[in-house]
């Protein structure tokens, strides 16, 4: 049958298993339900389905800590600062084996040691976004926990179908495969109009701000990534301590393209309609960052690489070529206030 957690603690003194169709331990957003094997391992079988909603999944051994295998697919989500979605091997080794797809939103996969994943179909690592737009601006994610796949130790992905990642992964030699790798920056704030008006006087203004997070693939040793089809990087950033390897027939580096907004005097128009609240489309690009060895990027043809920088440039090694292309700053996408030709003039 099915187990259900909520808002409760399962607590065993030594190797805890639990063996079920479906496993869900479920929050509070002030109480956090927690599932733990104190000193030894927490050994999770399914049949069907995990669903992990604020909960902590923990167990605490040298050698492995943490098996988690299931038939089907697994949730994983924070609820808030306090009820944050874990799976958590101290001292020891995380396994990971899911039949279905992995989708974690801002939670975490952690291990004081290693990480070994065998997921058949995708594994997505999103910073769970809350967003809404009440035609007035633009309102991006306003932000929770940034989602984490992280080990002190290796970390090894094999993927199925598509790993995405909009949060952090990161390990001592990392190594991913997957039929297709994103890595893609996040936005987060907002960017308003605010218009007033008295009698025919007008004033126009942008207000707020946007800032950026997740997107990290990190390796403190090395870091290999291997897509059967393509790797596309948005605005991210990769580092890596001894190498990067990136094999893939197709490789793309993005910039991350946002909206924003600015503020500025415009001539005598600003005597009448004051300050000028303007749209504009603008960028962030990636970046590459090695202390030593290469970065060798091995695609079937040359590869773009769209304002992303590479430390140090010389490091940089692309089998077919690479072209660097710096982005134009940013271009006025549409005016926010209507100007007209007496703004124009002046």
């Amino acid at each position: 049958g099915s187990v259900v957690a909520e808002t409760s603690t399962l607590r065993g003194q030594s190797a805890t298993s639990i063996a079920a169709q479906d496993l869900k331990a479920v929050s509070s957003a002030e109480v956090r339900t927690i599932i733990e094997a104190q000193t030894g391992v927490l050994d999770i079988a399914l049949t069907g389905d995990l669903d992990v909603q604020g909960a902590l999944l923990q167990g605490d051994s040298s050698g492995t800590a943490v098996t988690v295998d299931v038939a089907g697919n697994m949730a994983l989500a924070s609820l808030s600062e306090a009820a944050i979605g874990s799976v958590f091997a101290r001292t020891g080794a995380l396994k990971l084996v899911v039949g279905g797809s992995v989708a974690n939103r801002s939670g975490r996969v952690l291990s004081d040691s290693r990480i070994d994943t065998d997921v058949q179909g995708d594994f997505l690592n999103l910073t769970a976004m809350r967003s809404a737009d009440d035609g007035l601006g633009l309102t991006y994610a306003l932000g929770q926990e940034v989602s984490q796949l992280a080990a002190n130790g290796p970390l090894a992905v094999q993927v199925g179908g598509v790993f995405s990642n909009t949060g952090l992964v990161a390990g001592s030699q990392v190594t991913i495969s997957a039929a297709e790798i994103e890595n893609a920056l996040v936005v987060l704030g907002e960017v308003r109009r605010e218009k007033r008006c008295v009698l025919f006087f007008c004033r126009g203004r942008m207000i707020g701000d946007v800032a950026f997070d997740g997107g990290r693939l990190d390796a403190t040793q090395s870091l290999a990534l291997t897509a059967a089809a393509r790797f596309v990087n948005t605005g991210g950033g990769l580092s890596a301590g001894t190498g990067i390897t990136i094999t893939a027939p197709a490789i793309r580096f993005d910039a991350l393209r946002y909206v924003t907004g600015y503020t500025r005097s415009r001539g005598l128009y600003s005597l009448f309609s004051g300050a000028e609240g303007r749209f504009i489309q603008s960028y962030e690009g990636g970046s590459i960052t090695l202390s030593t060895g290469e970065v060798v990027l091995v695609a079937d043809g040359n590869v773009t690489m769209e304002a992303t920088s590479v430390e140090p440039e010389s490091a940089l090694r692309a089998v077919n070529g690479y072209t660097l292309v710096k982005t134009p700053e940013g271009v006025a996408l549409r005016n926010a206030v209507h100007i007209g030709l007496f703004a124009f003039l002046f």
